[in-house]
C-alpha cells in the first residue's frame, strides 16, 4: 500500500493515534481474540478449566498461558485468529476474568 492508496480522511486517521494508543488497541483486540478462541474451543477451554488452581490466580494464570502457548505450537504456531507471536501481546489477567 501506498500513500497515494490511501483518502486524505484515511490518512489523518492513521496520524491521529500516539503509539500508546495504538498499542492498548493491539492488547485489547489480541485479547478479545484469545477469549473468543478459548470460548469456542471446547477441548482448550477444558484443559484451562482442569488447571485452575484453587485460592491462587497467579498460579492459575500462569497455567492458563503455558497452556495456551503449547496449545499455538500444536497447532502450527495458530491460537485462533491470532499467531503465537501475537499471544505476548494479550492481556491475560482479563481473559482469566473472562473466561
Amino acid at each position: 500500500m501506498t500513500s497515494e492508496d490511501l483518502s486524505t480522511k484515511d490518512a489523518l486517521f492513521a496520524l491521529d493515534t500516539t503509539f500508546e494508543e495504538d498499542m492498548e488497541s493491539l492488547y485489547e483486540d489480541n485479547t478479545l481474540m484469545a477469549i473468543k478462541h478459548i470460548n469456542s474451543t471446547p477441548e482448550l477451554y477444558t484443559d484451562l478449566n482442569n488447571s485452575t488452581v484453587n485460592n491462587d490466580p497467579d498460579a492459575t494464570l500462569e497455567n492458563w498461558v503455558d497452556i495456551c502457548y503449547s496449545w499455538a505450537y500444536m497447532h502450527n504456531d495458530e491460537f485462533g485468529e491470532l499467531f503465537v507471536s501475537e499471544l505476548d501481546a494479550v492481556n491475560w489477567d482479563k481473559v482469566l476474568e473472562r473466561v
